[in-house]
Parts: structure tokens; C-alpha cells; sequence
């Protein structure tokens, strides 16, 4: 897909523009690259959560509720204390 892509190259000039993450995610999710999507969505909730972006966090987080455990890193999303990566 070209959005993948798109959304790689957007990442690249603003690694913290949330709606990237969510999007990427969604994209890799369509093209049936679920692990890479929930990494993705991961590191997204990451940022929005370490730039103040609760509500944006927040949605990805409950797209991200959707895929199985065994696919998500075990990381605790929601405490923003963790900070270290769909809006649309």
C-alpha cells in the first residue's frame, strides 16, 4: 500500500505527529501486517502519551484493545509514567 509509505516518510520528518502512528497502524493492519501494526500503535501511544496527547493516546489504545495479547509488547499503555511510540 502506498499509504505505508506515506505514513513512513511523514514519521521520518515528524516523529511525533500522532495521527501518523495511527494511521501507519491501520494501514499495516490492512495489509495484514498485524504484528507491525500493534508495534506501531504502540510506539504511538507512547508519544501521544509523553506530549500531552491523552485523548489522541486514548484512541489508539482502544483500536489497539481490539488485537489479541499475544501480538502486544506486555508494555502498560495506559501509565504515562512509562513513556519512551487511530487519530484520524
Amino acid at each position: 500500500l502506498e499509504a505505508i509509505e506515506y505514513y513512513r516518510t511523514a514519521l521520518r520528518l515528524n516523529p511525533s505527529l500522532v495521527p501518523a502512528y495511527a494511521n501507519l497502524a491501520l494501514a499495516l493492519s490492512l495489509a495484514n501486517k498485524s504484528k507491525e501494526a500493534v508495534a506501531v500503535a504502540e510506539q504511538g501511544i507512547k508519544i501521544a502519551r509523553s506530549t500531552g496527547q491523552k485523548a489522541a493516546a486514548d484512541q489508539i489504545e482502544e483500536w489497539l484493545s481490539h488485537y489479541p495479547t499475544e501480538l502486544r509488547s506486555g508494555v502498560n499503555t495506559a501509565d504515562p509514567s512509562e513513556s519512551q511510540v487511530p487519530t484520524r
